[in-house]
């Protein structure tokens, strides 16, 4: 059980604008992480089978806060059937975006990902407010994204 920790890289981030950047969800919907300012964004990068572990948590965040967040969960698997595939079987409903291996490349070097699963609060301006190295508990999600509701760090 790996919990999750501040993440010194994701310090360089925080008060930054978040680094956008396009995805695809399984539908083929094209989005950019810029489309969701005016809201709360959590953002998720994570991979399979690393970060299984993952993935009730972001089912469990999705679930208590999708009213008033958005929920931006990145596979960066090089095949997204799969993944597709996975995450139906085992249920999780969650939206996840799909990226290419150049965006994924792009992505790990613009939000200085040492390891995976590595998550991100973005507020409503685009800023980023904290990041998470690891797998982070649900009420600690949910601790720090009231925080930054009102109007914290």
């Amino acid at each position: 059980n790996t919990s999750a920790t501040a993440a010194s890289s994701s310090s360089d981030l925080n008060g930054k604008a978040a680094p956008d950047f396009s995805f695809k969800f399984a539908d083929g919907t094209t989005k950019k992480l810029s489309d969701y300012r005016g809201t709360t964004v959590l953002l998720s990068f994570w991979a399979l089978p690393q970060c299984e572990e993952m993935l009730p948590v972001l089912q469990e965040t999705q679930k208590k806060h999708g009213e008033s967040v958005s929920l931006v969960s990145v596979s960066l698997n090089a095949g997204s059937d799969q993944v597709k595939k996975y995450l139906s079987e085992k249920g999780f409903s969650f939206p996840t975006g799909y990226v290419d291996g150049k965006t994924a490349e792009l992505v790990a070097g613009k939000y200085g990902l040492m390891g995976l699963p590595m998550t991100f609060i973005v507020d409503k301006t685009g800023v980023v407010r904290r990041g998470m190295l690891g797998v982070p508990k649900v009420e600690d999600i949910s601790a720090k994204l009231a925080k930054i509701e009102a109007g914290g760090q």
